[in-house]
């Protein structure tokens, strides 16, 4: 039977591993792990033991949170953690990310201004084209997670008394997603910034919003625009400084 066949008739069978789009999420009957990437968040939920600070276990950073998706508490933690590390000094963050409703609350906007961060909302529909992340990234991260868990069911999925599978520890999770992102290459990086249109020695025909019918042309056409004018504002006028006030205008009809 086909790997991904395994794998479907499991989860159905014992509800235990669903791969969600940023994470790799446990269920269970008292608590649930959802774990991602240092650079993207991770949430854990238990009952009891309550952590409220990210910790780093082994290598993946993990916040416990009452619900495994990204509530405003876990953003907040997530961006007190991770900003310090990129801003410098008086420097400004700009934060590129969907319209979530997490994303559009004013206590949000509220908070990453507090903290000198301006956002870009991606418009809905957009995604495919401007999401970085969506575009180049998540999609290998999550094709090797889902290796990671399915090797996990074939090998070493074990069962309870009343023949019910047991559910995985954190650090087992927490290797899941290690492996995983570690096999995403330098590479696949550089091609996400291009693919984005972050990377400006890269061509905008090179990016995904490019090959979009409607705003394509558009957005290109405003580019070819902007790059005339600063041509025109840069060129040195100065050097006809030469010509007499006086001369006489000759008018050709």
């Amino acid at each position: 039977m086909h790997t991904e066949q395994i794998h479907k008739r499991k989860m159905k069978r014992g509800n235990l591993v669903k791969s969600t789009k940023n994470s790799a999420t446990t269920q269970g009957d008292s608590r649930s792990w959802s774990i991602v990437n240092q650079r993207q968040r991770a949430t854990t939920n238990k009952q009891t033991g309550k952590k409220e600070k990210i910790e780093c276990q082994g290598g993946v950073y993990v916040l416990e949170s009452e619900k495994a998706w990204s509530t405003q508490n876990v953003i907040r933690k997530w961006v007190d953690l991770m900003l310090p590390l990129v801003l410098r000094g008086s420097q400004r963050g700009l934060l590129i990310w969907d319209s979530a409703s997490t994303h559009r609350a004013k206590d949000m906007k509220n908070f990453l201004a507090e903290r000198r961060v301006d956002q870009v909302m991606i418009p809905a529909g957009m995604t495919a084209y401007l999401q970085t992340l969506d575009i180049a990234i998540n999609k290998p991260f999550k094709d090797y997670l889902r290796l990671e868990i399915n090797d996990y069911i074939e090998n070493r999925m074990s069962r309870n008394k009343n023949n019910n599978f047991v559910k995985p520890n954190l650090q087992e999770v927490v290797s899941w997603v290690r492996n995983a992102w570690g096999k995403v290459t330098d590479s696949c990086v550089a091609k996400a910034l291009k693919a984005g249109y972050l990377d400006k020695t890269s061509p905008f025909e090179a990016s995904y919003i490019a090959k979009q019918d409607r705003l394509g042309p558009m957005i290109l056409k405003e580019l070819e625009s902007n790059e005339i004018l600063a041509g025109i504002q840069g060129l040195d006028l100065e050097e006809n400084d030469d010509i007499p006030e006086d001369d006489d205008l000759i008018v050709f009809e």
